[in-house]
């Protein structure tokens, strides 16, 4: 049996070189709630603020308020935290609470100069109470030939056979399409792959890229691609791993726009009721176009079509908020409440109304995609934007 003090420190520096895995998430979790292991914690976050890790900026009430709320909830116990702000200096709670709030899936929404609050109830009107659960794996799958299937419920192993490939649904989940060893059929059938509202999916085209699609999404793609070119028209959000090929580039197709790469990693969210639409690329090269307009990205870089102006612009991405979706955390830094309330209503399939609220509100920080909607909304309510939740209906504002 390890040693849990030196599991804790191998945990500790895997997690801040972003290395820990998900079953080591919750293990680290699991010993920095422990009484036991504060001793060695502090050294551990000592030595992270000597080395200058740790830089994420928060006023002293909000960082014990919410470390707090962490050790409570680490802790399992339905008593005083395990640790009391007053027992360390203020900058080690600053280092403690940037470490422990990315490790636990949540950190404090604020508002710029605006003082911390209390810690507040979500608002259920009486006899309306709905159990809304967070998003999870689901989709359809529409074959060319009409067959829908039913992602999350059907059982792993082959789905279905189309033009010479095995639609198979792996142990994860994930959809692969695997290539036999006929010959392509001639006739190209176009399939499509949709998440709903409360649901996310990974598949695997016939060509080897892989996709994961975010909530009230859609991906058309054909049964096969040609040996020139392989394309694909998506609405929504996805995140692609394009497999290489340099003799047939590969395009998504978002309603006028095209991004065009030949093997990459890039993120499209191309949802209708954004603003924007961006094209984020993390890996490679990509060429966004539309019409007569065209930009070429490197990594790091992201393209805005406004679709109100048409106009694109290209700008330096903050790739943890864009790639936050698929990491599983909801990554919020100074924007709008509006757009925050898309990407709630998206994912936890509830229809969003606005009351004596300014919508533009600069909000950050972010929490788990995991997380109940009541955990969520409290986070909010500590900055002052006040909901309540009547059936599936989430009521902001006063």
């Amino acid at each position: 049996m390890e040693n849990p003090v030196s599991r804790l420190a191998y945990l500790f520096y895997r997690f801040l070189e972003n290395s820990l895995q998900p079953g080591e998430r919750q293990e680290f979790l699991d010993l920095v709630g422990r009484e036991e292991n504060m001793e060695e914690l502090n050294l551990l976050i000592d030595e992270s603020i000597r080395e200058g890790r740790v830089d994420r900026k928060i006023d002293r009430e909000r960082a014990g308020l919410l470390f707090d709320q962490i050790m409570y909830k680490a802790s399992d116990k339905r008593a005083t935290p395990v640790v009391s702000i007053r027992r360390v200096n203020y900058f080690k709670w600053v280092a403690a609470v940037a470490l422990m709030a990315t490790l636990s899936g949540a950190y404090f929404f604020f508002v710029k100069d605006n003082a911390a609050r209390g810690v507040a109830e979500q608002k259920l009107i009486p006899g309306t109470q709905a159990i809304v659960s967070p998003g999870s794996e689901k989709a359809t799958l529409t074959l060319g030939n009409g067959l829908v299937i039913q992602l999350d419920t059907a059982r792993n192993g082959t789905l279905a056979l189309q033009s010479n490939a095995e639609i198979v649904k792996l142990d994860d989940g994930t959809v692969l399409y695997r290539p036999g060893n006929l010959p392509v059929d001639k006739e190209i059938s176009f399939n499509t792959i949709k998440t709903p509202s409360g649901g996310q999916y990974q598949i695997v085209l016939p060509d080897g890229t892989r996709v994961w699609l975010n909530a009230a999404s859609a991906l058309r793609f054909p049964s096969h691609f040609s040996e020139k070119n392989r394309e694909v028209a998506l609405s929504g959000e996805a995140y692609f791993e394009v497999a290489r090929d340099p003799g047939a580039p590969f395009v998504v197709s978002v309603g006028q726009s095209a991004v065009t790469v030949l093997g990459t990693h890039f993120n499209i969210n191309g949802y209708g009721d954004e603003e924007d639409l961006c094209t984020t690329l993390l890996e490679g090269s990509v060429r966004f176009s539309n019409g007569a307009t065209e930009r070429t990205l490197e990594p790091g870089q992201q393209a805005r079509l406004n679709r109100n102006s048409s106009a694109v612009s290209v700008h330096k991405a903050d790739i943890d908020q864009v790639m936050g979706w698929k990491n599983g955390f909801f990554e919020f830094d100074n924007i709008d409440l509006a757009a925050i309330m898309r990407q709630i209503s998206r994912w936890y399939d509830v229809d969003v109304v606005y009351q004596s609220i300014d919508k533009n509100k600069k909000l950050g920080g972010g929490i788990s995609r995991k997380s109940a909607l009541p955990d969520l909304l409290r986070l909010l309510e500590n900055s002052g934007v006040k909901t309540r939740l009547e059936g599936r209906t989430l009521i902001v504002g006063n």
